[in-house]
């Protein structure tokens, strides 16, 4: 199991209880009647369990740098993903078109940016046609809100 229920240790009793329970009689192996304490454990990675415990046996078992891909666009989550040890960097494409300030963002010291990205693809629909930005208009107050972001990539601040 992962997720926050492998720090609370006295959830496991309860966690197995139920699982027998929802069971009802469909598996009939002793084996796993009499021993779920044994199948249902804390994972062997600790707090490096999931995507980021994947990637950090590979990143143990290749001699090259290891990227991560696949959404980040949380500060905290890009920090421990390289800390922990479990890649080497991280990559961000849907929430850099959503935000193309997200470094910035993350420099003032927010740990995400205040309409984060909803993963809704639309900015891949649109993007053969039309220039390279978000077209979630959930995300902005108004239709032209969402156009002057994305056009907001061809007038950069100067640089400092």
């Amino acid at each position: 199991m992962g997720g926050g229920v492998m720090s609370k240790p006295l959830l496991f009793p309860m966690i197995r209880r139920q699982v027998l329970e929802l069971l009802n009689n469909y598996v009939r192996a002793p084996e796993i009647l009499q021993h779920v304490d044994t199948y249902i454990v804390p994972p062997a990675l600790g707090h490096r369990a999931g995507a980021l415990g994947g990637l950090a046996l590979a990143a143990d078992a290749v001699p090259v740098p290891v990227i991560c891909t696949g959404g980040f666009q949380t500060a905290s989550v890009i920090r421990d993903a390289i800390t922990s040890g479990s890649c080497d960097a991280v990559s961000a494409a849907r929430p850099l078109v959503a935000n193309n300030d997200l470094v910035q963002h993350f420099k003032a010291g927010l740990d995400r940016a205040p309409k984060p990205c909803t993963y809704c693809n639309k900015c891949l629909a649109h993007v053969v046609e039309h220039p390279l930005g978000c077209y979630e208009e959930k995300r902005f107050d108004s239709r032209e809100e969402m156009l002057a972001q994305i056009m907001s990539v061809f007038s950069p601040a100067p640089f400092a």
